[in-house]
């Protein structure tokens, strides 16, 4: 009889062919996950398609700041945002993707880029 390994985050079977190496093209995987006694909550779901929202943002005074903050917190599904007044720069996290920041800060009269296309501008000028 062949040996079985256990994953703990798949339902893996690997019979170990330490004697029949023929068998290695019959290695049997299964990509279905363990059945777990409880669902996941809705914030468990959330939490796990988070993502996380970069933005480079003219920051100029605290009305500036106060206004941004305001703005974002009406998003739904987020999780958690932080302003960086040093770098100018706006981070969320959450069910929201990068097109939706930026909207909610353009109606609010002020600019927001994507944070990896300032980088990747700033490494092309060096």
């Amino acid at each position: 009889f062949p040996q079985y390994l256990y994953s703990s985050s798949l339902f893996l079977l690997l019979p170990l062919t330490l004697h029949s190496p023929s068998l290695l093209p019959y290695l049997f995987f299964s990509h279905f996950p363990l059945i777990s006694s409880q669902d996941p909550s809705d914030k468990e779901i959330r939490r796990m398609s988070n993502k996380l929202v970069e933005l480079k943002v003219g920051l100029h005074c605290d009305e500036c700041i106060k206004k941004i903050l305001k703005a974002i917190k009406k998003i739904q599904d987020i999780e958690t945002y932080n302003v960086d007044t040093q770098l100018n720069k706006v981070t969320v996290t959450g069910n929201v993707t990068t097109v939706q920041v930026i909207r909610v800060i353009h109606k609010i009269g002020k600019t927001a880029t994507n944070w990896d296309d300032e980088e990747r501008q700033l490494q092309q000028q060096f």
